[in-house]
């Protein structure tokens, strides 16, 4: 039952992310380039669209639910680091470690999408988050890899 349950939440929260019904959403989001708000419809959605073209994999929805349990166990360790990469990094790791790379992948690139379309200023799309979460999801192949100690050198790298 706890399952389904997580199911219906996740589908329902995508969906919701899909829609896009916000004609003025674009007015709402940070452009990562300038850090200032998109200035033009046109500017917001040439990004959403590269985005969108950016991951085509199909996904496993047990896995995906299994990650967002992994999420959510370890999201506030990720915060204690005090690093924004550092966390995406770590959770990524995690993920990986819980289900694998291809679920992690699709993860950190969900998270970004959902930051470009959720229509709000105090979230922020950042190419350079989804590249620190693969760092990460890289090192979780290793099911063994302490992504606590791992991420930190990795995200010098970034």
């Amino acid at each position: 039952m706890k399952l389904k349950l997580l199911v219906f939440i996740f589908l329902s929260h995508l969906s919701l992310a899909l829609a896009e019904t916000d004609d003025l959403c674009w007015t709402k989001e940070e452009n990562s380039a300038t850090k200032q708000p998109y200035s033009s419809f046109n500017e917001w959605d040439n990004d959403v669209f590269e985005w969108k073209r950016k991951y085509h994999a199909q996904f496993n929805l047990v896995l995906l639910v299994k990650a967002f349990s992994a999420y959510s166990k370890e999201r506030a360790k990720a915060s204690s680091f005090g690093n924004d990469k550092i966390a995406h990094c770590y959770i990524g790791c995690r993920i990986a470690q819980r289900t694998d790379f291809r679920t992690s992948r699709f993860a950190a690139w969900y998270k970004e999408f959902k930051d470009i379309t959720d229509c709000n200023m105090d979230t922020h799309f950042e190419t350079k988050d989804y590249e620190a979460t693969l760092l990460g999801a890289e090192a979780g192949r290793n099911k063994k890899t302490n992504c606590e100690l791992v991420c930190p050198s990795l995200i010098e790298k970034l």
